[in-house]
């Protein structure tokens, strides 16, 4: 995994911020939040339509066809594990996952603060108003392109702050964003590592590598919720959905075309037109 999305030039982050508003806007996926390292990407969102897949693969694609023209290069630009997505259940798991995107260039021991990172990077205050991202100076667009010359970038604030106030969910993200970068310096500090800091992120390449390999074949979570009866209740729940699933799409391929996929089947829909059971009350 190179670090393509080494933050080397102000375009890296363009390209990045671009690429994400340019999924937004063909999926409707809501973005919450966001922090791209030099090697991945962590984004907040809520899929409000079925699209996430979708959503991903536009992002991943338009990310890495910029940054090789940028770069000048050609072939993949990201490789494996495959990407990871976990389900945030409670108000209190939403929230901590703001703090824990926010903290990343800290935790990963680039800065002792977060607002030094200059990579792709958002912050609660964004919730105030979009972003314009225009298209990114580089060798890739043609006078005949249908991607558009500027885009918005808007952030939503978290379903479990329905309800509230733009100042008050503003004010709620902040106090959880201090409070973990807070706590990731304290815990880099007490395992004896310093901070990579400005000079050491300039020697690094973005054809460098990690160091760490992704253990091979490592359990992925699907499921994050600190409250253990509505963990064990979503894990069910998501159990259900894979044994219905499998069992419709069983039937479906011994040629049964009136079958009904369940609550949350997505991506056969717009390809072969299945039919799906509508969302519980």
């Amino acid at each position: 995994q190179l670090f393509l999305m080494h933050p080397d030039s102000k375009v890296v982050s363009q390209v990045i911020e671009y690429a994400l508003a340019r999924a937004r806007q063909l999926t409707g996926v809501k973005i919450h939040s966001y922090c791209a390292l030099s090697d991945h990407p962590h984004i907040l969102v809520t899929d409000v339509a079925g699209n996430i897949s979708d959503f991903m693969r536009n992002f991943f694609s338009l990310v890495a066809r910029l940054l090789n023209a940028h770069r000048g290069r050609r072939g993949f630009g990201f490789g494996p594990p495959r990407c990871s997505r976990l389900m945030l259940v409670d108000h209190e798991d939403q929230l901590e996952r703001i703090g824990y995107i926010a903290a990343q260039p800290i935790a990963a021991g680039i800065f002792d603060k977060a607002r030094h990172w200059k990579g792709a990077m958002s912050t609660p205050l964004d919730l105030k108003k979009p972003r314009v991202i225009k298209q990114p100076k580089v060798p890739f667009f043609s006078k005949k392109t249908s991607l558009p010359e500027s885009i918005e970038l808007a952030l939503d604030s978290l379903p479990a702050q329905e309800g509230k106030s733009l100042s008050a969910a503003i004010a709620e993200q902040l106090a959880v964003v201090e409070r973990a970068c807070r706590e990731a310096r304290a815990k880099r500090y007490a395992s004896g590592k310093g901070f990579l800091g400005e000079e050491g992120l300039k020697k690094i390449s973005w054809r460098n590598r990690a160091r760490t390999e992704h253990p091979f074949r490592e359990m992925s979570p699907y499921v994050a919720c600190k409250n253990r009866e509505r963990r064990i209740a979503a894990l069910r729940e998501l159990r259900e959905f894979r044994r219905a699933y499998r069992e419709a799409l069983r039937k479906y391929m011994a040629g049964d075309r009136e079958v009904v996929f369940p609550y949350g089947t997505n991506k056969l829909r717009p390809y072969v037109r299945v039919a799906a059971a509508t969302p519980p009350p």
